[in-house]
């Protein structure tokens, strides 16, 4: 399955290699002011996962009307690719089974 994924200076790629993914997070170690976030898109199932360095992960539903969005925070590297991986394939009950919180801290 192909998904998107977006790098800290705002590019973007189109792939189906998951081994990317772990790469894709270690951007996040050189993140500044002004780029800060990573992110993974699953066009076909309408949703993403942005990472940012304090741990913090945002959910994305782009697919509806209204965009809508929930929230992990105190998550580790690994974590985050895992989550990743399941978006890659659209394994979205894996994803869906974490206990996002539907406001920001």
């Amino acid at each position: 399955m192909t998904f998107s994924i977006q790098h800290t200076d705002g590019s973007s790629d189109e792939t189906d290699d998951i081994t990317c993914l772990d790469e894709l997070y270690n951007e996040l170690l050189l993140a500044d002011a002004e780029h800060f976030d990573v992110a993974v898109f699953n066009d076909e199932c309408g949703y993403a996962i942005a990472a940012y360095p304090s741990g913090h992960v945002t959910l994305i539903h782009f697919s509806t009307l209204e965009q809508q969005e929930w929230h992990l925070y105190g998550m580790t590297k690994a974590d985050v690719v895992e989550l990743w991986q399941h978006l890659a394939v659209g394994d979205m009950s894996v994803i869906l089974a974490h206990p996002w919180q539907s406001k920001p801290n």
